[in-house]
């Protein structure tokens, strides 16, 4: 997306660009002053659309690839955390076979994200009835671009309304380090976004990877996950849901019934644009439900910037391996994998 010396854009780059700043939520998308497209930093929130917009593949994030493997061959104790959209991504492998397949990878453990998911989910149903009886709408926290959407461009918001529970890949990576206090802690998920979470201040992610990339790595180690023997794990399907659009609030209204509170009304963000849309309606008090869901990715996780496979083949494959799961509510999923203790608050 240059321009030749002396020469203003191209036509053809100009249209490229113009398509990619269509894509942007915020208008982060522009020219500088030799008429090369840039990225305002100030106002980007990492959602990766441009990154998906882009025909050429100009925009890229980075990669911890590298390193990962290097501490792994030093015998640096590393632990992995998959994001529940990694469920059906990889053919015909089951969830159990994935996790067999990356801990094969040299990971001394591997634990699925709906776990921080079933904590962070049983906490907000709490934050929750707090702003119910405040008067004020809360927003979810699990998705990092939602967040950065309200933290740049909507502080008010983000002060007043978005919850502080942590992300359930930060709650869960909080424990594991806790546990594990000199163990790297690796997410693999499908989420640009999460890239820049990792580097925040109360972080205990290390790095961060992408089904993409961890595709590569089985593929090089020759670990075909279909083909290996593995057994179901804990966490809940509320928290597995997290994955899909809805599925955040649908968890804390199991929570709610779990807890034997009442139910409450919750409205879906699907999108960025959408999300935009439903902040400017809290920051003007024209927002007439309890809870807000944001997700900047239409369709939920499952649809995020690096998937593998296409949303809806994953949807489905999800609902047909987790009907045949073992059905945990969230309070025994949280038996199994005690949080007493943790702080899964920013």
């Amino acid at each position: 997306m240059g321009k030749m010396a002396n020469d203003e854009p191209s036509y053809d780059s100009k249209k490229v660009v113009q398509v990619i700043e269509a894509a942007c939520p915020v208008n982060a998308i522009g020219f500088d002053e030799n008429g090369i497209a840039v990225i305002d930093y100030d106002k980007c929130i990492n959602c990766a659309q441009c990154q998906i917009a882009c025909p050429f593949g100009a925009v890229e994030d980075i990669s911890w690839v590298v390193p990962v493997i290097q501490l792994m061959k030093m015998d640096v104790p590393m632990y992995a955390i998959i994001a529940p959209a990694i469920q059906g991504q990889f053919e015909s492998a089951t969830l159990p076979q994935i996790k067999k397949g990356i801990e094969m990878l040299g990971f001394k453990g591997v634990y699925e994200a709906a776990i921080g998911a079933d904590a962070v989910a049983y906490e907000e149903e709490t934050e929750l009835l707090e702003h119910i009886k405040a008067g004020k709408p809360l927003t979810t926290s699990c998705c990092p671009a939602f967040v950065n959407m309200a933290k740049l461009h909507f502080p008010t918001v983000y002060e007043n309304n978005v919850s502080t529970l942590l992300s359930p890949m930060m709650a869960l990576a909080k424990k594991l380090k806790h546990d594990h206090p000199e163990a790297g802690i690796v997410f693999i998920g499908p989420c640009v976004a999460k890239k820049q979470e990792a580097t925040e201040s109360f972080s205990s992610v290390d790095f961060v990877l992408t089904f993409e990339e961890i595709l590569a790595m089985l593929i090089a180690k020759r670990i075909d996950p279909q083909t290996l023997e593995a057994k179901e794990d804990y966490p809940s399907i509320f928290g597995r849901n997290f994955a899909q659009g809805g599925g955040v609030s649908k968890a804390v209204i199991q929570a709610a019934k779990e807890k034997g509170h009442e139910d409450f009304t919750g409205y879906y963000a699907d999108g960025s644009f959408e999300c935009k849309k439903q902040l400017t309606l809290i920051k003007v008090n024209k927002f007439n439900y309890n809870i807000l869901e944001g997700m900047s990715c239409p369709g939920g996780c499952i649809a995020g910037p690096a998937t593998i496979e296409d949303p809806n083949i994953i949807k489905g494959r999800m609902a047909k391996e987790n009907l045949q799961a073992e059905k945990k509510t969230i309070e025994k999923s949280l038996e199994i994998f005690d949080f007493t203790g943790i702080n899964i608050h920013r």
